[in-house]
């Protein structure tokens, strides 16, 4: 028996889908959910919409022991309406205001919000320029906006991150999405010994003994919540990408010391990133500048833009390399005009993987369709969620699974409904189409992109995944009859869930005895519909969207023939040294029990599901010990379920 089990690890070694590197995955989708569950809710931007922010020009000064900023921020306005005499601006109350000026004359902070009374009126159209000057210690709210840290030998390293409401705590301004300025300029001046990444491209450095003042210029449009600062003694190297036409791309890397020659040859890889998604969605949007990647004190990455700020250095973190710089087409050059829409930013970003993974290959699978399918089953989401967020206030719910994973599926199955070259048409359509280019856009922009190109009405389509929770759950019955024209197959659907009536292009694969099998298309819209086709022969086993093109639950009233699916999602950390989580999805109506093997197929484990989640999905942990409560060696196991359906192949490490 043993022997037996261990012929049957070794073929799901070869042939299952890998979850050895299902820790890069994670990370990218947890790194901000980890965050923003420190705290529940954040007050709103000030919103003030009788003018547009037009540019900011920021002036800093950061000092250690004690640890200060000091800054003044210029800013110029475009108003909206007449009759404007004074302005809101976004500012935390830890920052003390000691001046304004230019057409500023007085002010009033609290609450986050900086009023400013003009110095006269302003009518619709016209420009203001006002001039704010602060200081203080930075507030982070259990967030971590503007960070006062320490790296290798307690060496001083400060680094922002202002996604979604962060930005006010450092800095003075408009913090919203929807109001991109057209340009920023950024000087900062900090301590001799240390270096300043930030956005665009570097305009001036002067370095003296006791200081050292960077002048960093963003000429492209930008969200407050992506302009960015990282400080610290960097180790610093250049690459650079050839453009179309002949120009090169410069590539910027600002890593610690002691990581510099790991980075030298991890970073190599940010070219063929840039091949890739260049490839998919046209030429990298901020061509005129830069891209670069700099270390930061967080645990995960952040799209700033021109320039991602990343928690590692390490080939294991390759897809969160892409996921960062998907974002630099959706989130940075394209983003989200409300938070509600976020699924615009991290969704698409998330599917950027995903076709990393189709170009790349994912795991131990080349590229192609079947690395394509196992990304994206790494990416499944069975959760009671919508997409879209209505409460932009809990941060938490922002950067929530739902939002990356089942965004992603929304352009998997957008895939799916409209084929390979329309719906890759429509992707550069969108990533490309110039009067969207560098502004806050929102869902029906997307929309409208795809309906161009395709000639279809797409609102139902968006609408049942964005603003329903869930996924349809069929109930498929099927029967054969014989006619003059052959064999004669009656199919009858029914959608169970509550709401909405899905309305999708599906297909149905019916399997011969003689191996052979026939891919059926049918269009579903109803609760409960009845379809008939005449085959050649009648099929022995009937599979409802056998390509997974969609996310659904499907039970069969012929189930005898049918064996329940059962998958393992996720297995990370993997390498593991205390304990690894497995995230297992299955149709059974009770948790499936899992056994860890070692190479040999002997039996070390028994695992029971920790948690049940949400519609089929059940959580286990496994610590590297033996039932008997042994410390496992080091080395590779695999985690499977009692039937051999699916497994994980896992790396122990001492």
């Amino acid at each position: 028996m043993r022997r037996r089990i261990c012929y049957a690890l070794i073929w799901m070694m070869l042939y299952t889908v890998p979850v050895v590197h299902a820790q890069d995955i994670t990370a990218l989708k947890m790194h901000k959910q980890r965050l923003y569950r420190q705290y529940t809710r954040l007050a709103a931007s000030a919103q003030d919409t009788t003018m547009d922010a037009r540019y900011y020009h920021l002036s800093l000064r950061i000092r250690f022991r004690p640890n200060l900023l000091e800054g003044e921020v210029e800013a110029l306005f475009q108003s909206r309406v007449d009759n404007l005499n004074t302005i809101v601006l976004d500012l935390d109350d830890a920052m003390n205001v000691t001046a304004v000026g230019a057409s500023a004359g007085a002010f009033q902070h609290n609450n986050q919000k900086l009023r400013l009374t003009l110095k006269k009126t302003y009518h619709r159209n016209d420009t203001l320029r006002v001039r704010v000057r602060y200081r203080g210690l930075p507030a982070n709210d259990g967030g971590d906006w503007f960070v006062f840290d320490t790296i290798e030998d307690s060496l001083d390293h400060v680094w922002t991150l202002s996604e979604p409401y962060g930005a006010r705590y450092w800095w003075p301004c408009k913090d919203t999405p929807a109001d991109k300025a057209d340009s920023v300029d950024i000087r900062v001046t900090v301590p001799a010994g240390l270096w300043v990444a930030s956005n665009g491209l570097l305009a001036d450095s002067v370095l003296t003994d006791s200081t050292n003042t960077f002048f960093w210029k963003e000429r492209y449009p930008i969200a407050p919540y992506l302009v960015s600062l990282a400080v610290a003694p960097y180790a610093r190297f250049r690459d650079s990408y050839p453009l179309p036409g002949g120009d090169v791309l410069p590539l910027y890397f600002y890593v610690y010391p002691s990581e510099e020659a790991r980075a030298r040859e991890v970073f190599k890889e940010t070219r063929d990133h840039l091949d890739v998604l260049s490839a998919y969605f046209g030429p990298y949007p901020f061509a005129k500048e830069k891209y670069g990647l700099a270390r930061f004190g967080w645990g995960g990455g952040m799209e700033h833009q021109t320039l991602t700020s990343v928690g590692r250095v390490s080939e294991a973190w390759r897809f969160l390399y892409v996921h960062e710089l998907g974002h630099q087409w959706f989130g940075d050059a394209l983003t989200c005009a409300s938070w509600r829409d976020i699924w615009l930013n991290e969704g698409f970003a998330s599917y950027s993987e995903a076709l990393y993974a189709e170009a790349r290959g994912y795991g131990e699978l080349p590229p192609g369709r079947a690395a394509y399918d196992a990304y994206m089953s790494s990416q499944l989401y069975y959760g009671d969620e919508t997409v879209y967020r209505e409460d932009t206030t809990s941060v938490a719910g922002l950067f929530d699974r739902v939002v990356y994973d089942k965004g992603s599926w929304i352009l998997h199955m957008l895939r799916g409904q409209l084929g390979d070259t329309l719906f890759f048409k429509g992707l550069r359509r969108y990533a490309r189409d110039s009067t969207l280019l560098y502004t806050s856009v929102r869902t029906a922009d997307v929309r409208s992109a795809f309906e161009e190109v395709s000639g279809r009405a797409l609102k139902t389509f968006f609408d049942q995944w964005l603003l329903y929770p869930f996924y349809p759950s069929y109930e498929v019955g099927w029967q054969t009859s014989t006619s003059d024209s052959g064999s004669v197959l009656t199919v009858t659907i029914r959608q169970e869930q509550p709401r909405p009536v899905y309305q999708l292009n599906l297909e149905l694969k019916a399997y011969y005895s003689n191996g052979a099998d026939t891919v059926l298309t049918l269009f579903n819209d109803s609760r409960d519909q009845t379809y008939r086709f005449v085959l050649s022969h009648a099929p022995v086993n009937l599979r409802l969207d056998p390509g997974n093109k969609v996310l659904k639950n499907v039970r069969y009233r012929n189930e005898a023939a049918y064996t329940p699916r059962i998958t393992i999602d996720s297995a990370r950390p993997n390498p593991f040294r205390e304990q690894i989580e497995i995230r297992v999805t299955s149709w059974r109506n009770v948790p499936p029990e899992l056994t860890v093997f070692d190479v040999s197929g002997r039996r070390l484990r028994r695992l029971k599901a920790r948690v049940a989640g949400a519609f089929h999905d059940y959580y286990y942990a496994w610590d590297g010990r033996t039932d008997t409560g042994r410390r496992v060696a080091a080395g590779i196991y695999f985690i499977a379920d009692a039937e051999g359906k699916a497994a994980a192949r896992v790396l122990y490490l001492k």
